[in-house]
């Protein structure tokens, strides 16, 4: 058993590696992080919660049936330092488990009877969590399942490292970093497009160009920010 546990969990790994260096849509590696985990981990529910400016929102969920589920995980949205559990893996960077959630007060979901997560971090911040439910309790117990769901967890971050460094190299080659208005290359692309509709739909086009005089006196009096 310990055997084919191995294998399945080394074959989920090796799915979820080479999604996150195929592709950079986000949610499709996180998607695919989830459904790996349902083979290698026993769990009815698993989500995945990013954290910005200190509020949690669930980018991802696999397992909720019921359509009151479904409507609060799409929806939620909560300071992190305000849940226990959270709490505790961003000020520990570990994961940790909860063998039954009714000895715990923070859990008011009855269906969630035993609880596992991890933290989600890139460059040793915490920034999201991997987080597992099971409606019977007892179901984690042990700190070796805890390492295994970190170790998805890491390939999250990644992936998450990833998309947020190509979306920063998109936008910077359109985006003029000192003004953060669209650069010389970003208004061809967007006047072609323009131009080719008013040819295809025969509708007139009209551009405004404005220049201010002195610009240069503007700026060495008063500073490029003003």
């Amino acid at each position: 058993k310990a055997e084919v546990e191995s294998r399945e969990f080394a074959e989920a790994l090796r799915d979820v590696s080479i999604a996150v260096n195929s592709t950079l849509d986000l949610d499709e590696v996180l998607n695919r992080i989830l459904a790996s985990l349902f083979n290698v981990l026993p769990c009815n529910m698993a989500n995945i919660v990013l954290i910005e400016d200190g509020i949690g929102r669930v980018k991802c969920f696999h397992g909720y049936l019921s359509p009151k589920e479904v409507d609060w995980i799409k929806s939620a949205s909560f300071n992190v330092q305000e849940v226990p559990n959270m709490k505790m893996m961003i000020e520990t960077g570990k994961p940790m488990f909860i063998t039954d959630t009714r000895l715990v007060d923070f859990f008011s979901n009855p269906n969630v009877l035993s609880y596992m997560g991890s933290p989600i971090k890139v460059k040793d911040e915490v920034i999201g969590f991997l987080n597992l439910d099971s409606n019977k309790p007892n179901t984690y117990s042990s700190m070796e399942e805890c390492e295994r769901l970190q170790t998805f967890a890491d390939l999250a971050g990644i992936a998450i490292e990833n998309a947020r460094l190509y979306e920063k190299m998109k936008e910077s080659a359109i985006i003029d970093e000192l003004t953060g208005i669209n650069n010389r290359r970003n208004l061809l692309t967007i006047a072609e497009k323009e131009f080719e509709r008013a040819l295809r739909y025969q509708t007139p086009l009209s551009i405004i160009m404005l220049d201010i005089d002195n610009f240069k006196d503007i700026n060495d009096t008063h500073g490029h920010i003003a």
